[in-house]
């Protein structure tokens, strides 16, 4: 693979590596790949706010927001809504571990405002806050529309879990996991489709 589909399988390799516990060696790989340089490969900026992300997986919410930060003011502006929206979703989880939560706030205000840009993001961060109902609110939305569909239903693919989630990952999972058994959002789910399990590790996408 070349240019940004090889961007992606940089990206999706590190993914696993951090599942597997491995968080400095997948950071390692990002910095890698990021080291080609934003300024000449745009689509780069994608690795960068994943990177930045990955502290906040790693349990060092501290570096997480430094990194969510330097990417947001230094290359925000190449950024989609989209990847923007994963920038003030990372900061505001960040925040929340570090007990910055009138911070955070302020930035969940930003994403529950554009919320239909990014729905994924909009639930991370109310993961982080342990607003379940927010995220069953979301759940069956998107189940119902048929634009938000596929991506929601990923959300129901069962993989093998990480055999060392880290404190944070263990926190949002349950959130989440709470979230998808709620009677509502089975409800829902048996109309348009059915959880499947699958004997294998998750993929980088489809976490939220």
């Amino acid at each position: 693979a070349t240019g940004e589909p090889a961007f992606w399988f940089v990206n999706e390799y590190a993914s696993a590596l951090a599942d597997a516990g491995r968080h400095a060696d997948a950071i390692a790989q990002m910095d890698a790949v990021l080291a080609l340089g934003i300024d000449q490969y745009p689509a780069l900026v994608s690795q960068l706010i994943n990177r930045a992300e990955m502290f906040n997986h790693a349990d060092m919410p501290d570096r997480a927001l430094a990194a969510m930060t330097e990417a947001d003011e230094k290359y925000g502006g190449k950024a989609s809504q989209y990847g923007k929206m994963w920038m003030w979703a990372g900061k505001a989880c960040a925040l929340r571990t570090l007990n910055r939560a009138d911070e955070a706030k302020a930035l969940d205000d930003k994403l529950t405002a554009t919320q239909d840009d990014n729905k994924a993001a909009v639930s991370m961060a109310a993961a982080c806050r342990g607003d379940q109902k927010m995220i069953e609110t979301l759940l069956v939305d998107r189940l119902d529309k048929p634009d938000d569909r596929m991506a929601a239903l990923g959300l129901f693919v069962r993989s093998r879990q990480s055999p060392m989630p880290s404190t944070f990952d263990a926190r949002l999972n349950g959130v989440m996991d709470a979230a998808r058994a709620a009677p509502a959002v089975q409800a829902k789910l048996k109309e348009v489709g059915r959880v499947v399990d699958f004997a294998g590790s998750k993929t980088y996408w489809g976490g939220f």
